[in-house]
This record gives C-alpha cells, structure tokens and sequence, in this order.
C-alpha cells in the first residue's frame, strides 16, 4: 500500500493508518520491523 504494490497508487502513512485502523506511528513501527527481517536474512 505505502509503495502502490496491490493499489492504485502510492499511499501515505496516514492513508495506510486510516485504512487499516492505525496510527500513524504504528505503521512506521510496522514498516521499521519488516525492513529489518528483510535486511538480517
């Protein structure tokens, strides 16, 4: 979503919050976590 990947278009943090029912904060929580399993393995 935050890339456009499966959407449209490119959404911002605070569009992915309101989508989903999260923070803005969460979601860069979310997105921090997932790039850093992606760049250990």
């Amino acid at each position: 979503m935050l890339y456009g990947i499966g959407m449209r278009k490119a959404m911002s943090l605070q569009e992915v919050g309101v989508l989903l029912g999260l923070t803005v904060q969460r979601i860069s929580q979310i997105r921090a976590e997932a790039l850093a399993k992606l760049t250990k393995h």
